[in-house]
């Protein structure tokens, strides 16, 4: 089965790395990008992170307020990695 990621999950992932695409092109290096962060912080459960944590390409950890914190795994920040044609490294 081929994993198709909605356009919700991508901007959830690219916010989780910092990845800025805003002017349709990676504004870091010309084809590499390194996260300078790797969380995205939630008060609850969230169905689109749940997804790709089911799938793999993410990780949930409780955090100590009670919510969770989305990470992205290398599997993650690959499948990132052919949607935009760059190198991510975590």
């Amino acid at each position: 089965m081929e994993l198709t990621l909605t356009p919700r999950q991508i901007k959830m992932m690219k916010h989780a790395i910092g990845l800025d695409t805003s002017n349709g092109k990676v504004q870091k290096n010309k084809d590499v990008y390194e996260a300078y962060r790797n969380y995205y912080s939630a008060s609850k459960p969230i169905p689109e992170w749940q997804r790709l944590v089911a799938e793999k390409l993410a990780t949930a950890t409780p955090d100590s307020d009670g919510g969770i914190v989305y990470r992205l795994t290398d599997e993650g920040a690959n499948v990132l990695s052919e949607v935009f044609e760059i190198k991510i490294t975590l």
